[in-house]
């Protein structure tokens, strides 16, 4: 009996299609297996896990590549049967349309995920060194351009399968970019700016900066429009993200955090400068607050109307202290100075009268 089935052509056509689709879905776990290993093996030989992501990605649509294969063969192994027809058979036709539709759909999928996960890996990359907000911003946006870019040029491809002409569709959705990116000129320009500003990365989220304009402030957020900086006086400067990357920007905070305090303090004519030097060193040393290395120095800068003038120079850890670390040294230069009886002189004026009598 099954001996006179495989005597049977339709029933031999049908059952190899059936061994080529069961085939596929055996193969499976074996090629994912082949993949893995050797991928693993390449993959140890770096030192970055973008290759180790990018292969889980191959190896999740791995499997429905063999599927599909495996249909392919299958159902193209049925066009035996209508041998003695011209032509292809529609049916066969009609699956072979399908099974290449998804195809496309499938490496689309690949593609854009490849994509949307490698920049992933690089905004998490910055979202560790402390840019986590620009990272959750971009992510979105990102991704969506990248589905938009890959399946627009999915569905190009598709369209050339069937024989539609796309060059009219090409040149309108050109010409509607074109309006469109004309009309919005000033947000594109403000996004393109934010890419420029995540990958140049001039400032991160903390940092004090100064403005060309001469405003200074610590930057609270930078989105895809414009970067937030909030002033000492607590106020908030909102920036288009075009105009800060066409600025002079001052970085207080690069390439750290370490910032100068410098005390400017006049002392009366006839004082010891060499002792003034060395009280006002020993002030920042004891200031727990003051960096040890590199010690402060003091310097006399200049001969002033009514006093000798002398600068300080103190150094401290983060810039956001040093208002207040500034205004305690001052206070300490002042107690320390009465106590050692070095008089700080306020201006004075001799006036002469003539007497006409």
């Amino acid at each position: 009996m099954i001996s006179e089935w495989f005597h049977n052509e339709v029933f031999r056509a049908f059952f190899v299609a059936f061994l080529y689709i069961g085939g596929s879905i055996i193969l499976i776990p074996i090629a994912v297996r082949i993949i893995n290993t050797v991928g693993h093996w390449i993959t140890r030989r770096t030192q970055t896990t973008l290759d180790d992501l990018i292969l889980s990605i191959i190896s999740r649509y791995l499997k429905w590549i063999i599927i599909i294969s495996g249909f392919y063969f299958g159902i193209n192994h049925l066009e035996l049967i209508f041998h003695s027809q011209k032509g292809k058979p529609i049916v066969i036709q009609y699956a072979n349309d399908v099974l290449y539709i998804v195809v496309v759909f499938v490496f689309s999928l690949l593609v854009v995920q490849i994509l949307v996960d490698s920049i992933k890996w690089y905004l998490n990359r910055l979202e560790n060194r402390g840019d986590g907000r620009l990272a959750k911003e971009f992510t979105p946006l990102i991704e969506r351009l990248f589905k938009i870019v890959v399946f627009a040029i999915a569905l190009i491809i598709v369209l050339e399968r069937f024989g539609i002409n796309v060059s009219g569709l090409v040149v309108s959705l050109g010409v509607g970019s074109l309006a469109i990116a004309f009309g919005a000129q000033d947000t594109i320009a403000n996004m393109i700016a934010g890419f420029v500003i995540t990958l140049d990365r001039p400032f991160r989220l903390g940092d004090q900066v100064q403005l060309e304009s001469g405003e200074i402030g610590t930057i609270t957020e930078i989105g895809l429009r414009s970067t937030k900086l909030l002033t000492f006086v607590n106020t908030m400067i909102i920036i288009p993200n075009s105009k800060i990357v066409s600025a002079k920007l001052t970085n207080l905070s690069y390439p750290d955090s370490v910032i100068r305090v410098v005390i400017d303090v006049g002392v009366a004519y006839g004082t010891d400068l060499e002792k003034v030097k060395r009280l006002l060193v020993e002030i920042g040393k004891s200031h727990k607050e003051v960096l040890k290395e590199p010690e402060p120095q003091a310097f006399f800068v200049s001969f002033g109307t009514y006093s000798l003038n002398m600068k300080v120079v103190y150094r401290v850890a983060n810039y956001t202290d040093q208002w207040r670390i500034a205004e305690e040294l001052r206070m300490a230069v002042k107690k320390r100075f009465e106590a050692e009886g070095i008089e700080i002189p306020y201006p004075q004026y001799v006036i002469y009268s003539k007497n006409n009598s």
